[in-house]
C-alpha cells in the first residue's frame, strides 16, 4: 500500500500543495544545473581569475586577504587575515585539476609542511577536482586545522556567496494572508 505524502508537521498533502512541490522540484533541478555549470566553468578558468575568485568563497570578503601564489611561494597560494591585526591567519592552497585527477595525500602532507613553515595552524586546500580518501584521512587527523574544499563544494560556495554567478530568475511562493481577511 502506498503512503500519501506528508508535510513536515505530519499532515497529509492535498492538491493545493502540488504547485508548490512542482516549483520546489524545478528550483532544486535549477540549483543542481547551476552548480554543475559553475564547477565546469571553474575548471576552465585562467589561473589569475581563479585565484582572485577564491577570496570570497573562503569567507574573506569581510577580511583582508592577499594572493601569494607564485613560483617559490612555499606551497601557499593565499593568506586571509581573520582579524584587523593579522594575528589569526588562514593559509590557502589551490589546485585546478581536471575531474579525473584527484588530490592525494602527498599534496596535503606538503601543504601541512608549508603551514608548519609559516607557523600557521589553519589552512584551506581548494581543488576543482576531488580528494582521495587517504588525503581526507590525513587532513582529519593532522593537528593543524585543514579544511578541504573539492570542486562540488567550491561551486556550491560560489553560488551561495554570489561569486561568478548572477541571478537569472527569482521564484516567489505566495500564500493567503489570513490577517488581511481578519474577523469583522
Amino acid at each position: 500500500m502506498r503512503r500519501p505524502f506528508q508535510k513536515p508537521n505530519g499532515q497529509r498533502m492535498n492538491s493545493t500543495d502540488a504547485p508548490r512541490l512542482v516549483g520546489l522540484k524545478r528550483e532544486a533541478r535549477q540549483r543542481w544545473r547551476e552548480k554543475t555549470q559553475t564547477n565546469a566553468k571553474i575548471k576552465g578558468k585562467k589561473e589569475t581569475k581563479r585565484d582572485s575568485s577564491l577570496r570570497k568563497p573562503t569567507g574573506s570578503q569581510e577580511r583582508a586577504g592577499k594572493i601569494v601564489g607564485r613560483s617559490g611561494d612555499g606551497g601557499i597560494d593565499g593568506v586571509i587575515d581573520q582579524d584587523a591585526l593579522g594575528l589569526d591567519r588562514v593559509y590557502v592552497q589551490a589546485k585546478r585539476y581536471v575531474a579525473e585527477n584527484a588530490v592525494s595525500e602527498p599534496e596535503i602532507r606538503a601543504f601541512s609542511g608549508s603551514l608548519g613553515a609559516a607557523k600557521a595552524n589553519k589552512g584551506v586546500f581548494v581543488t576543482t577536482s576531488y580528494f582521495t580518501q587517504p588525503a581526507q584521512n590525513f587532513a582529519e587527523r593532522h593537528p593543524f586545522k585543514i579544511v578541504l574544499i573539492d570542486g562540488e563544494r567550491l561551486a556550491a560556495l560560489m553560488i551561495r556567496h554570489n561569486v561568478g554567478v548572477r541571478v537569472d530568475e527569482t521564484l516567489y511562493l505566495k500564500k493567503m494572508d489570513e490577517d488581511f481577511f481578519g474577523d469583522e
